[in-house]
């Protein structure tokens, strides 16, 4: 029975401890759940050992993860029972890092007698780094609330949450576990009067080798909230200028296949798109610099007029001429996004048209999503195909690149005059458009980095940008999450993003198609959101641009693996060496949880 309890409050604190309730209280039944499932998967043979896995990956799933099955009958059209399968191989595969956890944790504890603290700690971190996720969660992500703690991710990224986020769970259970022993003696109320005895014995206890290890650990957190103290209230960030940026949410619709013929479709997506940015425009009197479109604001079209493109019918004219528009009579940078096909292969492309009116400069997504843009195995199993047939047919590449950005210095407001009727008949000619196309001087010019939906959840990818001769200024993420039911995928996604603006030390601009938007700073914390989901909006947000080198940009996972080294010869060494216990007077000993 305890079993079942242990399962379901591991679910549970995943749920909680995410983004939209991003509780770091809650989210500590996680670490507390899965360290007691481990113990007693120790006590079990292998076959019991695996069903306790297997439930377990289920409640995490099912609890905070449920929108993976209706993304995957919305974006690939699977039928009920296809979706459900995947649902199914899906819950036991995404949770491999859990099943590494109770089998190395287990393993090590078994022939070392170093402290359960640091075992269960360095193993989630380290199964965090090194086990692939299809649609990534990590430990350290649980922690998303606690605004003190995560500013450690400039030095480590998330990945170091994930060890703090164990520490702490083992910490409370350790204290949990005192607490009840006086309650055992001397009753419930008078047990309270023991709290500040038993927080400095298992806290601040430097006198017993066994309580060195628990008071090491309250240390290292105590320092980890002393820096994110300064990093929030003291630290002064470099910055070279501003930038004003309108976010557009169109709320258009999820773009399935059979939308693709759907002029009527196409044509709402273009007025709303249109009109939204014009608000934008007017709202910003005259001081815009850049409009951000999300994923799929226009789909399954791009602006590059060549060959290819039109027999495919991706080409689109009046897509093309409202761009040219926008920057035209705005004066300001586009970024969007577009299909692209060259030499027989498609592309998802973040696009940059400039105020020369042409695109300036594309990025071809790199990390594509399995079902939904591409299909795995397909080759080796055709069948796939027609399981999953609105699979993509998309072409990742293996190139990170930055995208250059201009903007036109403008410290004073501008008052818009209302377009007439001939400025509005351009976007039906678009040879008469571009014609009479304004020279624009004295341009300032940038970079940012551009992220295309899921490829934001990855740091290791974001952290290869930041490797290039040029720095970006600030991040740029179009999404598209719609797919996903609206709600709980959303905020998750927007939530594990937060990581990104920390690790990097920039700005993030996060533009969607029907929400969760947002202008996130470096310490991770919302400048500004979207109103709600499925809402037709736009946010203006004047920020700086960015020059922060952040240990993490500098140095990846070295320090981590530093750490995992120091741990790793600890643990060796604790072979040889059994610590002395302390016990009461009974014989009792307490020094470890067990």
């Amino acid at each position: 029975m305890i079993e079942i309890v242990l399962i379901l409050i591991t679910g549970l604190g995943v749920l909680l401890g995410l983004e939209p309730f991003a509780n770091s209280i809650f989210s500590l039944l996680t670490p507390i759940g899965l360290i007691l499932l481990s113990r007693k998967t120790k006590k079990y043979n292998i076959f019991y050992s695996i069903l306790i896995y297997i439930a377990l990956s289920f409640s995490i799933t099912l609890f905070a993860f449920p929108w993976v099955f209706k993304g995957v009958r919305n974006i690939s059209n699977a039928n009920l029972l296809t979706a459900s399968l995947f649902f199914i191989t899906y819950s036991v595969i995404a949770n491999l890092k859990v099943l590494f956890l109770f089998f190395f944790s287990n393993l090590i504890l078994k022939f070392s007698k170093v402290s359960v603290i640091w075992v269960y700690a360095i193993v989630a971190m380290a199964t965090d780094i090194w086990t692939y996720q299809l649609f990534p969660w990590f430990y350290g992500n649980l922690s998303v609330g606690n605004t003190l703690e995560i500013q450690i991710a400039s030095f480590f990224s998330v990945y170091v949450l994930s060890f703090l986020l164990f520490l702490k769970g083992y910490l409370v259970l350790v204290v949990g576990k005192f607490f009840f022993h006086y309650k055992k003696q001397k009753g419930f109320k008078a047990t309270f009067n023991y709290i500040p005895k038993i927080l400095k014995k298992v806290l601040i206890n430097f006198k017993h080798r066994v309580h060195v290890h628990t008071s090491v650990a309250f240390m290292i957190l105590v320092l980890v909230y002393l820096f994110g103290f300064y990093k929030l209230y003291w630290n002064t960030q470099n910055t070279s200028g501003t930038v004003t940026i309108a976010i557009i949410q169109p709320n258009t619709g999820r773009a399935v296949a059979n939308k693709k013929e759907d002029f009527e479709y196409a044509r709402a997506a273009l007025t709303t798109v249109f009109e939204l940015s014009l608000k934008a425009i007017y709202e910003s009197h005259g001081k815009l610099d850049m409009l951000v479109l999300p994923e799929s604001a226009i789909p399954f079209h791009g602006i590059d007029d060549s060959q290819e493109n039109i027999d495919h019918s991706i080409y689109s004219v009046t897509f093309h001429s409202i761009l040219g528009f926008l920057s035209k009579y705005g004066r300001q940078t586009i970024i969007y996004n577009e299909m692209d096909r060259k030499s027989g292969k498609l592309f998802n492309l973040a696009s940059v048209f400039g105020l020369d009116g042409k695109r300036a400069d594309t990025y071809q997504k790199q990390l594509l999503l399995p079902i939904g843009e591409f299909l795995p195995f397909e080759k080796q199993f055709p069948i796939l195909r027609k399981i999953f047939p609105e699979t993509g047919y998309y072409k990742q590449s293996e190139t990170s690149k930055l995208l250059e950005y201009s903007y036109i210095p403008r410290e004073n407001k501008a008052i818009l005059q209302p377009f007439k009727q001939e400025d509005l008949s351009q976007i039906n000619n678009l040879d008469a458009l571009f014609a009479n196309w304004p020279k624009v001087d004295r341009l300032k010019k940038g970079y940012f980095l551009p992220l295309i939906c899921y490829e934001a959840m990855h740091p290791d990818l974001v952290r290869n940008f930041l490797q290039l001769p040029e720095k970006p200024d600030f991040i740029v993420n179009l999404a598209n999450d719609s797919w996903f039911g609206n709600y709980l995928e959303n905020y998750q996604h927007s939530g594990a993003v937060k990581f990104r603006a920390i690790e990097t030390g920039r700005y993030v601009v996060r533009s969607t198609l029907s929400g969760f938007s947002s202008f996130i700073s470096p310490k991770g914390e919302y400048l500004q959101t979207s109103k709600g989901l499925e809402s037709k909006e736009v946010l203006l947000q004047e920020i700086p641009k960015s020059s922060e080198v952040t240990p993490y940009a500098l140095y990846g996972k070295i320090p981590l693996y530093c750490l995992m080294v120091i741990l790793f010869v600890f643990i060796i060494s604790e072979l040889r060496i059994k610590l002395p216990r302390q016990s009461d007077n009974n014989g009792n000993d307490y020094g470890k949880y067990k």
